[in-house]
């Protein structure tokens, strides 16, 4: 019989500019070790065995905004302006239509080339690394709003170093939502490519992270309801279904997104995946969302979803 999970969220609201996945379907993972790493003073690496399962996308792409340049584009993930325009050769700078996707390349060699703001404190909870059967690696950071406000443009770098302390790859790590609501729990994603050390120990090194005002109104009062989540006999798979309505007295949402983030017994993220809305969502309506994610450690106990609306 499969296990269900029962969970319905009021009132979520959370936005992104976090990138939909284009890297290649990733392989099944095979019985391999994955590391955990748990920030502190005395942090140590728990290593143990987990069953093969099929990883959910990583964020590689941006899709321009209405108010969108390259250049705060590039600091929003910092990198440099050079490194993005190299990574889009085909778009112009100067010409760029809402909606247009760009390449977000990792600089991990190159963090303070453009000036941004310092990023505001956040809490790590979690730096969790998961490898593939092609010997990729993919790394989510959990990590928290202590706030009051909502917090954006939160980036991070994930680097692997060997145990002689020698830095062997690192990558840019972005939620999969643009804002983390007051309060609230989001995963920053990494993808490193195949050919890395599996057993290096991941470390993070936050990069962008501001503070919005209460007054912003760049994102809309949404909410995911009737949320039910199905995991399938093995605990590894699970489908989510649910609405997002839209608040009575909002402007219409040109943009919805949900993202889904999968939980262990041990609150370790385990799984994302991000649904987007193919049509516009009017005040007071709402609109069904369908999406499925798949564990890459241990069996899922629960899913949280957020909730993203722009006009």
């Amino acid at each position: 019989m499969k296990r269900l999970i029962l969970l319905v969220l009021l009132g979520t609201v959370a936005c992104v500019p976090a990138p939909a996945a284009t890297v290649p379907p990733a392989p099944l993972r095979t019985p391999a070790l994955y590391r955990t790493l748990t920030p502190g003073p005395s942090a140590t690496v728990a290593v143990e065995q987990a069953e093969p399962a099929i990883p959910t996308p990583t964020p590689l792409i941006y899709k321009v905004q209405q108010g969108d340049t390259m250049l705060g584009i590039a600091q929003q993930f910092g990198i440099t302006l050079e490194t993005l325009m190299a990574a889009n050769p085909g778009i112009d700078p100067a010409a760029m239509p809402v909606g247009t996707a760009l390449n977000i390349p990792s600089a991990p060699d190159d963090l303070s080339a453009e000036p941004t703001p310092t990023p505001v404190p956040l809490t790590l909870a979690s730096l969790d690394c998961y490898p593939a059967i092609d010997k990729s690696l993919w790394c989510f950071a959990l990590v928290r709003n202590d706030y009051p406000e909502y917090v954006e443009n939160v980036s991070a770098q994930v680097a692997l170093y060997d145990p002689a302390g020698k830095r062997l790859a690192a990558q840019i790590a972005a939620p999969l939502l643009n804002v983390i609501p007051a309060g609230s729990w989001l995963p920053l994603v990494a993808f490193f490519p195949p050919a890395v050390i599996l057993e290096a120990e991941p470390r993070l090194t936050w990069l962008t992270a501001v503070r919005l005002l209460p007054t912003e109104t760049r994102y809309l009062p949404a909410s995911a309801q009737d949320v039910l989540v199905v995991v399938d006999q093995s605990g590894r798979f699970a489908t989510i279904t649910g609405e997002v309505r839209l608040a009575e007295d909002a402007a219409p949402a040109g943009q919805v997104w949900v993202a889904a983030t999968a939980y262990d017994g041990r609150g370790r993220v385990v799984g994302v995946r991000r649904w987007e809305a193919e049509s516009t969502l009017q005040p007071g309506e709402a609109i069904p969302f369908e999406m499925q994610v798949s564990s890459l450690g241990d069996v899922i106990e629960r899913v949280e979803v957020t909730v993203e609306a722009r006009p």
